[in-house]
């Protein structure tokens, strides 16, 4: 469904409760869950537990990614369309949470059934899974536009949503090896460990299902548009510059969040302990987590486009301060501490970015789609993070990485330095050139005000 502005919402100034804010953070938590292992550990999973060569890996990653994108619009058309006595968007998250646990623990599991067989199986539930992940977390992200139109408190509910998701995946990726050595190790301990998870996750996706409130309804004069055809909203959000500088540089960032499921090999075979994996994923992520507290205030001040521009120039220095000496764990700790306080205004406030854009594309094209622009998040997301995996396979096996193997060749070493540091830092520069054309802020009090005109009018 596509309107034009929401009546009935929160008005500027009104407050979202910290429990309804909790709770709707509770959500993107139960997906970090699942989301930060399958950036932190499927590669290695795939190939040092499952037993498939890093070039298959990739063709899996990439494909499940990329062309799932496809689904994430499809989802937010849905969404659009949705009417059910839960509203249009919290109704999905109760479909779908239990085959979304369960997929979850398929995925973790290695059958019995050969390396052929086992590479077939991994690419089907990891295409399944990534399907119906665009089916439960677009309607998720849509819900924030659906609790409030207000810009900042927009902007308060995404992070706390991702200051949820960082403590969830600090907890993942920094705690996983540790428990699958406690069950015991091998591919029997990953399933078991994520059959806690997927239960973990599914508790928290109902907590945000119950205790969140869809507020934003339709407006009076066009109440109802669902006769605008599909290609109408395609072609009013290809006209919306600001969508695509946001999803742009969001999908470089997720490459580079993708990348960082090179920090196992980097440990391993750089640094020399896989153990040192716990220090360097707490580094890449404490920081991020602490960043949320402080950037509310300084958003508030000076404005998203401001604050990320700073993060995104912080994350050009951590880059450059790791290649100093990429073998040096103090250097590289330090270096990944910057990058990570850069991300969090980045990260912060990236999807309440892309929900300032629908407002700025009603107001110049007329045709409102929450659905289908919170879908481009989505989009991004799994774009990114495909590619940032699929990068990781590729450039192993260019560099001639054997699993499992007590000493790589230098060529196998360079490519995990290559996917740990030299690419996000190149990332990073570009991120930092697209959000400088990204002035929404300057004229979204303006765009605000004439919707509401043209509405009342």
């Amino acid at each position: 469904m596509e309107t034009t502005i929401a009546q009935s919402a929160p008005g500027k100034g009104e407050k979202i409760t910290m429990g309804e804010r909790l709770a709707y953070g509770c959500g993107d938590a139960g997906f970090n869950i699942i989301w930060a292992s399958l950036t932190a550990f499927i590669v290695f999973f795939f190939t040092d537990v499952a037993a498939i060569p890093p070039a298959i890996v990739s063709v899996i990653l990439l494909v499940g990614r990329v062309f799932d994108g496809s689904d994430d619009v499809v989802a937010g058309w849905l969404v659009d369309r949705t009417r059910s006595r839960f509203g249009k968007a919290r109704p999905w998250i109760l479909w779908l949470v239990l085959p979304f646990g369960i997929l979850t623990v398929m995925l973790f599991t290695v059958p019995n059934i050969g390396m052929t067989g086992r590479a077939i199986y991994a690419a089907v539930i990891y295409f399944v899974l990534n399907d119906l992940y665009s089916f439960i977390n677009i309607p998720y992200g849509t819900l924030n536009a659906m609790i409030t139109q207000d810009q900042y408190q927009r902007s308060m509910l995404n992070l706390t949503r991702m200051i949820m998701a960082i403590l969830a995946t600090i907890f993942v990726s920094s705690a996983t090896v540790g428990f699958v050595g406690m069950l015991g190790g091998g591919a029997i301990a990953w399933q078991r460990m994520y059959m806690i998870y997927a239960v973990v996750a599914m508790i928290f996706l109902m907590i945000t299902f119950l205790f969140t409130r869809e507020r934003v309804k339709p407006a009076g004069r066009i109440k109802e548009r669902s006769s605008v055809p599909f290609r109408v909203a395609a072609v009013a959000m290809l006209k919306n510059r600001y969508l695509w500088l946001i999803v742009g540089a969001m999908i470089l960032a997720f490459i580079s969040q993708g990348l960082g499921g090179a920090a196992i090999y980097f440990a391993q075979y750089v640094l020399g302990n896989i153990q040192l994996m716990a220090p360097l994923q707490l580094a890449a992520n404490v920081p991020v987590l602490l960043g949320m507290f402080l950037i509310a205030p300084l958003i508030k001040k000076f404005g998203k486009r401001t604050c990320t521009l700073v993060g995104a120039l912080l994350m050009v220095i951590g880059s450059l301060i790791m290649i100093l000496n990429p073998a040096s764990l103090p250097i590289v700790l330090v270096g990944s501490l910057i990058k990570a306080l850069g991300l969090a205004p980045v990260a912060g406030v990236g999807g309440a970015m892309v929900l300032d854009t629908i407002e700025y594309g009603d107001w110049k094209t007329g045709v409102r789609s929450e659905g289908l622009i919170s879908s481009m998040a989505s989009l991004a997301t799994k774009v990114g993070i495909g590619f940032g995996a699929a990068i990781i396979g590729w450039t192993l096996a260019a560099g001639k990485y054997v699993a499992n193997a007590v000493n790589q060749a230098p060529t196998a070493i360079a490519s995990i330095q290559m996917c740990f540091i030299y690419i996000p830092a190149i990332l990073a520069v570009i991120i930092l050139v697209l959000l400088w054309f990204f002035d929404l802020d300057r004229i979204y009090p303006k765009v605000a005000r004439e919707l509401r005109e043209r509405n009342q009018g």
